[in-house]
């Protein structure tokens, strides 16, 4: 599923749509295989039987967060198991993540525990409604990414 395509619920959109810069208005989703948009309400059972739902979003669009924080409040209704997984955080601080979703850290603790300011270089208060939503819902969380460091180790002399 696409975040920008289509800004008509009844125009097909082509799979490379999202190419176009022309985001999906708010509510609508888009299905580049059946080359149609649709609507949360049509949506919902499909996400609520993935193993997998991916929300990405432009990383310092405040609206786009948004959209996740009630993408994840509507399936947290929907289904049982819910495991919320953070790309922006690398794995090494999964301990800080464990003890930020089990209530033993306030924000600031947290956030030093993650290494906020080494593994993402993007403001906090963007993405702290994801994590406090986790906290009250005590709902696993994964920390997904490698360190930073790996990453530009990567760029700078390749995959070899």
């Amino acid at each position: 599923l696409l975040g920008c395509a289509s800004a008509r619920p009844d125009e097909p959109v082509a799979p490379a749509a999202a190419a176009t810069g022309t985001c999906v208005p708010p509510g609508r989703w888009v299905d580049p295989g059946a080359a149609r948009t649709l609507t949360t309400k049509d949506i919902l059972p499909r996400l609520a039987a993935a193993r997998v739902v991916l929300l990405g979003e432009a990383h310092d669009n405040r609206a786009h967060h948004d959209w996740q924080l009630q993408t994840l409040a509507t399936l947290v209704g929907a289904r049982s198991a819910i495991v919320v997984a953070f790309e922006m955080l690398p794995r090494r601080v999964q301990p800080g993540l464990d003890a930020w979703v089990a209530g033993e850290l306030d924000e600031r603790a947290f956030l030093e525990a993650v290494d906020w300011g080494r593994s993402w270089s993007l403001p906090a208060d963007l993405y702290l409604p994801l994590f406090r939503f986790a906290r009250a819902n005590r709902l696993p969380a994964v920390a997904l990414n490698v360190d930073r460091d790996l990453v530009a180790r990567v760029g700078d002399a390749g995959w070899a």
